[in-house]
Parts: C-alpha cells; structure tokens; sequence
C-alpha cells in the first residue's frame, strides 16, 4: 500500500506540473523577437558575380611557325610600348628571302638579255623593210622579222610581271623574317605566359587553342566581368554605380560604374545570364585578372523612408484574416487593443479601448474588409489584384503589431526592398514594435495571441542547445 500511495504522489505532482506548464505557455505566450518600425535609406541592389578583367589586354600570337630562342619576359613584369617580347628563330626565313632575293636578279637578268636581243631583232627588221622595199626580199621574210620583233616585246613584258611576282614574294619573306621578332604592341604588365623558350609556336587563331604565347594587359583599368541573371538585367543601364568586392582582398571595396551590358545572353547550368563589365574607379596593384569578384550595382535608393525588417512582413489569406479579426474584436473586449480597433486608412492608429470598427463601429466593418491592398510581397510582387500568380487565392500583406502582451495584424503597402528592411509606405508609424521572428512562430501568429518578447540572439542559443537567458514579457 506504501508503494501505490507513492505511486499515486508522484503521478499527482506530474500532472500538477504539466497542467502549470500548460497553464504558463497559455499565459505567458510564444516566444518571439520584435523590432521598431524606423526610418532610413533603402538601397535596391543588383548583385553579379564574374572575374577582374583589365580593359585592355592583348593575346600576343606568332603570325609564323617556329621554334621560340629568346623569352626576355616574365610573368608579372612591367613592359614598355615597343619592348622585345619574343624572338622565333629566324635562319629557314632568312634563308627563304635570300633564295627570292636571287630569283628577282635572275628574272631581271632575263629581262636585260632579251631585251638586248629585242634591239638584234629591231635591227634586222630595218635592214628587211630595205630590201623589201627595193624589190629584193620577199614579202615573208619581212613578216618574219615583224613578228620576231613582237615576239621579244610579249616576252619582255612576260619577264617584266615575273618580276613582280619574285619581288612579291620577296616583300613577303622579308615580312615574315621581321615576324621573327615580336614587340610589345603597348605598355602593360604581363599578366600571363604559355610558352618557354625552346617551344614550337603555332600561328595564332582564335580558334586554335595554345596559340596565345602571352598576355599583356593595362592593368590602370580594371574591371569586374560579373553574369547577371536575365530576370533582373532589364534593371540596370550604363552608368549605375557599384560597389565590387574581391574575394582575393579583404575588408576592400572598389567603387565602380557599369560601362556595358552585353545583349545576349549565355547559358550558366539552366540560367540564361547576361555579362555586365563594371569599371572599378579605385582600383590598387593587388587586383589581378581572374580574381573572384562580386559586384553590387544600385538601381534604386530610398532615402529617410518608413522601413521594417523584411522577414517582419508576411502574408494571409485576406477572407480569413477578415474573419479572425472579426472574432478577435468579440473576444477582446477588455483591455485595449488595436486588433479591435479601426485603422486609419492602414496607418496603424489602431483605438485604445474603442471596440470593434472604432467609435461607435460596427464589429462587420474590419481593417481587412476596409483595405483592399495590392500585395507587392517578394513572391507576390507581379501578382495582379493581390493574388497569388495561380490566382487561386486573395492574400494581403499584414505585419503583426504588439500591443501590451497581445499582437493583432496591421495591413500595409510596401514598397521598394533590399535585402535587410522593406519600405511601408502605408499601415504603421514610426515607433512601433512590430514581430520579426521567428519565422515559425510568425507564420501562425493570430490576432490576440500572447508574445514574450526575447533577444534573439538569446532565442538562437536556446535553438542551438545554449543555456537560455531570463524572459521579459512585453507590458
């Protein structure tokens, strides 16, 4: 008996325990963290990531083939307009000149003996037009000088455009000897280098990959070759200012413009993104090409406006909002509450005391049914009439105010957002607390419904298993 009436104490005081725990959650209320509603600037942000890239560079190629026998340069060296770069081995190109060289003497050689014979055969055709005039040689013996002197005069010209053609080739194996020796087209750094002396140089074609012997580039302007996804290029245009972080460069940040948007775009994995070259304004010599980087580029900025934390907005269904409210107004009768009251034309005046609809309303006459707002929310932004993109549903966007322990909704117009605080252009005032988190509890949030306000960072320790600090509840 001893055992059972032990037994029986020990069940008693658990249960007295969870009815208390029950008790308490039912009074004290969820746990949740609030921020007030401030002023500030807004700055709407494009954000792209890509590579440093200078503005100009250069991919020195070989125009002739050959075997490489002088690299004077390294990579990451500083050269001047005209310094050497590269010299190919110039003996089977000098040798290929010096054999054209001795055709065109021979060709002209050619040229000087039959001109020489021309002259014979000109002699001899005066010496038969003589004796054709005087009766003595016959009239083919004379159209045989005739056309001896022709035949010399094409064979002159014949030798004459042999000529040109050796003189022609000449010009170009003299070219090609010059090509032999590669010179810096511009001041720069050499920034890359593929080839060591003793190497086989192909012609340079774009096409041909291991065709770039080096690469110089004018690193006194640098850009971030950043993608942007399609979805958000329509945005931005030439001369917006950016904000460029490399990864490479800590605590750094390049001011920038965007100097071009490409107009067609790639495809990254199933995105199609388009390349966007921002110009950095301050850039040092700790950039280098093919750097990671990052660029923030600004479509919009809101100054000293209205603004709440993004995540503190949050949508529902606007019929059973209407409803809640509605129920929230008979049930809240003691105490005062903004939840009951009427709001100014979603200012978030909400009446201390009033009833539901305000002095002398009605309980039908509900913030909700009053406000028919268009819901710019970030997946509801495109939605027309304040309905989802499936059109299956009518949502508002409301923000849960607190009002003593309790909180009751407040529907607002937003506006513009970045990626930390939204515009409210309409719904609450400044200084007011308003619920941001946690996301679970926020999302089931009902009008009336008890809040402990917590740190939040304290509420993350909990999460994480950390001792948790003391409540405070909101009076």
């Amino acid at each position: 008996m001893k055992k059972i009436f032990i037994a029986a104490a020990i069940l008693v005081v658990l249960v007295v325990i969870v009815l208390i725990a029950v008790s308490q959650k039912k009074t004290v209320g969820d746990n949740v963290y609030v921020a007030g509603v401030s002023r500030g600037d807004i700055v709407v942000e494009v954000t792209g990531t890509g590579v440093v890239q200078a503005r100009t560079k250069v991919n020195i190629s070989s125009e002739i083939y050959g075997q490489i026998v002088e690299l004077p340069v390294k990579e990451g060296q500083v050269v001047a307009k005209g310094a050497l770069l590269v010299r190919i081995d110039p003996e089977k190109y000098r040798n290929e000149r010096e054999r054209l060289a001795a055709n065109v003497r021979v060709s002209n050689t050619a040229i000087e003996s039959e001109t020489a014979n021309l002259k014979n055969y000109e002699l001899e055709l005066r010496r038969a037009a003589q004796l054709y005039s005087q009766g003595i040689l016959s009239s083919a013996d004379k159209e045989k000088a005739d056309l001896a002197v022709e035949t010399s005069r094409i064979r002159i010209r014949s030798l004459k455009e042999e000529v040109s053609q050796a003189e022609a080739a000449l010009s170009r194996a003299q070219t090609d000897l010059t090509k032999t020796t590669i010179y810096a087209p511009m001041a720069g750094k050499v920034t890359q280098v593929n080839t060591e002396v003793g190497e086989q140089v192909i012609v340079g074609t774009t096409n041909i990959p291991g065709s770039v012997i080096m690469v110089i580039s004018d690193m006194s302007e640098v850009l971030a070759e950043v993608s942007v996804d399609e979805t958000e290029i329509v945005r931005l245009a030439p001369g917006q200012s950016a904000k460029v972080s490399v990864d490479a460069v800590e605590k750094t940040t390049y001011a920038g413009r965007v100097t071009e948007i490409r107009n067609t775009a790639k495809k990254e994995g199933d995105v199609n993104v388009f390349g966007v070259k921002v110009l950095l304004t301050t850039p040092d010599e700790r950039l280098r090409p093919g750097m990671t980087a990052k660029a923030r580029i600004e479509v919009e900025r809101r100054e000293n406006v209205l603004r709440v934390p993004i995540q503190a907005v949050t949508t529902r269904e606007r019929k059973k909002l209407d409803e809640e409210m509605k129920g929230g107004v008979k049930t809240a009768s003691s105490g005062p509450s903004r939840a009951a009251g009427k709001t100014d034309e979603g200012k978030g005046n909400g009446a201390s005391g009033e009833g539901a609809g305000g002095p002398g309303g009605s309980p039908s006459a509900s913030p909700v049914a009053d406000k028919k707002k268009p819901v710019p929310a970030e997946s509801k932004r495109n939605a027309p009439d304040g309905k989802t993109m499936d059109g299956d549903r009518d949502e508002i966007e409301v923000v849960y105010a607190v009002d003593g322990n309790k909180v009751h909704a407040v529907p607002v117009t937003t506006g513009v957002s970045d990626e930390t605080y939204v515009e409210i252009k309409d719904g609450v005032k400044e200084g007011e607390s308003v619920v941001k988190g946690p996301y679970r509890v926020l999302r089931r949030l009902k009008v009336g419904d008890r809040v402990v306000k917590k740190d939040e960072s304290e509420m993350n320790d909990a999460a994480s298993g950390g001792e948790s600090s003391s409540k405070e509840e909101i009076d």
